[in-house]
């Protein structure tokens, strides 16, 4: 959440206690605000942009910066006119920010060939081998008649001629990053000593395609919406114990999009399928020059809920603290392209990838059908005890276990293999030897086992 909308928040980057687990790295806890009685709201807006900012010392023009940062919040009370007033019981606390950045790149250069190369000259450079015979071309010049008419067809339609020394193109992209945040939280007193809340945040990311005639320009469109609802109950059995039970659900959607649509027949290029979007789609790489990748489509739509209870009591100078957590995991994804076809030109014939880029020779070639569908759950159960023991004003033992097994990924369709080498299949007999799936022998549903003793211990 953004900084108006938070009540306080912690880093732990080491030495997590018992409550903590799964992941490596740092833990992060943010609390986010609450409406009170009174109405309080703020308004924000924050900007930069290239005037102001100066110019880096290695650019020659600014970097086109322009992004602007706005919102705001409001709580209070929830009131509403002759049906309920919430002074004291029913609060609300609303944020929203928006942020709006537009930045153009001047650094960007990619080597395109010189007119020269283009034609077959390479004269300067170190010796140019010719595949046939295995000498060096006269005076470094690939003759015209050599030049592979589809490499031709490619540099004469898609990629520019230099326009900086070197035989270098430099050119700029604009990297438009729009996203919006909305926070919701509503907090209600039962009693005396119990509270119930709830939160929605939403998130939502876009990037605006680039559409470009350079197509080693060209980005993809980028939409991610995230959700987030929680909600918690608190209750108080006493001054020195509360325990408070929750449950969260978070859903989000990737959606990529490509944009570049030069057709294959316009290229010279024949008996080539399209991608699962319609566009064209290939992969060009050459050593020592320019590489080319129209990227993909795909969707990805992950999800987990979440259910927790933790207890906190102090009893003398012992404060303990333990809890169980449930968590499912849901992946469905749909990465199905296309990519027909991978080239790659690393000089493996003449001695220079561009080289051979012109010959037409090169030193891989992929067709394929790639993807990847899945409806996968993964559960995740854990449960912790701690105890924090203030010996003296000088002293703590922070001691605790913590039980999290590891149970991996299943497949609701079974598309799950395991490597064993020299073994054949017998649910599926005409599969390669070594390659097993589930209900074969000693091969889980999930493909690989689940670990149900581990313990992780603190001190």
């Amino acid at each position: 959440p953004n900084p108006d909308a938070l009540q306080e928040f912690s880093v732990q980057t080491n030495n997590f206690s018992a409550e903590f687990g799964r992941n490596a790295g740092a833990i992060v806890n943010a609390v986010t605000r609450s409406g009170t009685n009174a109405v309080h709201g703020s308004l924000f807006e924050f900007l930069r942009n290239s005037d102001t900012n100066a110019r880096n010392f290695f650019f020659t023009t600014t970097d086109g910066l322009k992004r602007n940062q706005f919102g705001g919040t409001l709580g209070a009370p929830v009131f509403i006119p002759r049906l309920y007033n919430g002074h004291d019981r029913t609060f609300f606390f609303f944020s929203e920010q928006e942020t709006r950045q537009v930045q153009t790149p001047t650094d960007n250069t990619v080597v395109v060939l010189t007119a020269a190369q283009r034609a077959g000259d390479f004269s300067g450079r170190a010796a140019i081998i010719d595949p046939l015979n295995n000498l060096a071309f006269p005076n470094n010049q690939i003759p015209v008649s050599r030049i592979n008419p589809l490499s031709q067809t490619i540099m004469n339609k898609i990629i520019p001629l230099p326009n900086s020394p070197g035989g270098l193109f430099q050119y700029a992209v604009p990297n438009p990053n729009d996203q919006r945040q909305i926070v919701l939280k509503m907090d209600h007193l039962i009693g005396p000593k119990d509270t119930l809340s709830g939160r929605y945040l939403y998130n939502y990311y876009h990037r605006s395609a680039f559409d470009s005639p350079l197509v080693f320009a060209v980005t993809h469109e980028y939409n991610i919406p995230s959700h987030n609802v929680t909600i918690s109950e608190t209750h108080i059995f006493s001054p020195l114990m509360v325990n408070q039970a929750q449950f969260s659900y978070n859903w989000r959607t990737a959606v990529s999009k490509p944009v570049w649509t030069t057709s294959y027949p316009s290229l010279g290029m024949q008996n080539v399928s399209t991608d699962t979007s319609g566009l064209p789609e290939f992969y060009l790489s050459i050593t020592g020059a320019f590489s080319v990748d129209t990227v993909e489509a795909d969707v990805t739509t992950p999800s987990a809920y979440v259910a927790s209870d933790t207890l906190r009591r102090t009893v003398g100078r012992h404060g303990l603290v333990m809890g169980f957590q449930y968590a499912q995991q849901i992946l469905h994804k749909n990465y199905a392209w296309q990519i027909d076809p991978q080239l790659a030109f690393a000089g493996n014939y003449s001695g220079y990838g561009v080289a051979d880029f012109l010959l037409g020779l090169p030193s891989s070639l992929t067709e394929s059908a790639y993807g990847e569908v899945g409806d996968a759950h993964m559960p995740n159960y854990t449960a912790f005890a701690q105890d924090n023991f203030r010996v003296n004003s000088k002293l703590n033992i922070n001691v605790g276990i913590r039980w999290e097994p590891f149970i991996p990924y299943t497949d609701d369709f079974g598309r799950v293999s395991q490597f064993r080498p020299g073994t054949q299949s017998q649910i599926f007999p005409n599969a390669p030897a070594g390659l097993l799936f589930p209900g074969d022998p000693g091969v889980s549903k999930a493909g690989v086992n689940s670990s149900l003793s581990d313990f992780a211990p603190r001190f």
